[in-house]
């Protein structure tokens, strides 16, 4: 959201946080050194006014394209590398009847990749309890196909049932969910991702492949999907 709402007001971070109903503020300065400019960048929680990252930059004068774009591709990375482990700490640290949607599922994605089948239906009871509070949001059922599909029983341990014993009711759900997500959005990367992970654990190659490539054709960045 843009800061000129604010601008020339003399309010605290609590207060700014408050009127542009944002959690997070980025503060920045910019001050003129001898041969260049030094930018220097915080991050701020705004519900706290806890500052959670602080750098300095130095670009030449005037700055050059490439590196005004390696300068704010290294602060997006900071800033969020930072917020997703800020708010992984407190969604684990709240009891789960406390937890905020956004912290539920940061709590719910820290435990899909456990090899433990009580963090791996605990992240999905979570992801259900996303989809009852708002059906209409694709991805918590991509998530949870992703979830199920990855179950520590089997795939998430590297091995594959073969023959009809594939298709366990987790695996089925799995894809069931992914579909569903799609049909709400068939623009969300992830949910091609989930439809394929579903697909390979079920045995369907191909179709693997076709959900794969769609993924990639949404998300060329998107490593998942390769």
């Amino acid at each position: 959201r843009a800061s000129f709402a604010v601008r020339g007001l003399d309010l605290s971070v609590l207060e700014i946080g408050q009127r542009l109903s944002v959690q997070y503020i980025v503060e920045g300065s910019l001050r003129r050194l001898e041969d260049g400019l030094r930018l220097t960048a915080h991050l701020i929680e705004a519900t706290q006014a806890d500052h959670l990252w602080s750098d300095s930059f130095d670009l030449k004068h005037p700055p050059l394209g490439k590196e005004t774009d390696e300068t704010t591709s290294a602060i997006a990375s900071a800033f969020l590398t930072l917020i997703r482990s800020h708010e992984l700490k407190r969604a684990l640290s709240k009891d789960i009847g406390d937890l905020t949607p956004r912290e539920m599922f940061f709590r719910a994605a820290s435990k899909v990749q456990s090899l433990n089948p009580e963090r791996q239906a605990e992240a999905a009871d979570l992801y259900r309890k996303l989809i009852a509070a708002n059906p209409t949001d694709a991805v918590p059922y991509s998530t949870l196909s992703y979830a199920l599909s990855v179950g520590a029983d089997e795939v998430g341990q590297g091995t594959y049932l073969l023959g009809p014993d594939r298709r366990t009711p987790a695996r089925t759900e799995a894809r069931a969910m992914a579909q569903m997500a799609l049909e709400i959005d068939p623009l969300v990367p992830f949910g091609w991702v989930a439809l394929a992970r579903s697909h390979i654990a079920l045995g369907e190659v191909d179709e693997a492949i076709l959900a794969a490539e769609n993924a990639v054709s949404l998300n060329p960045l998107l490593g998942w999907g390769y």
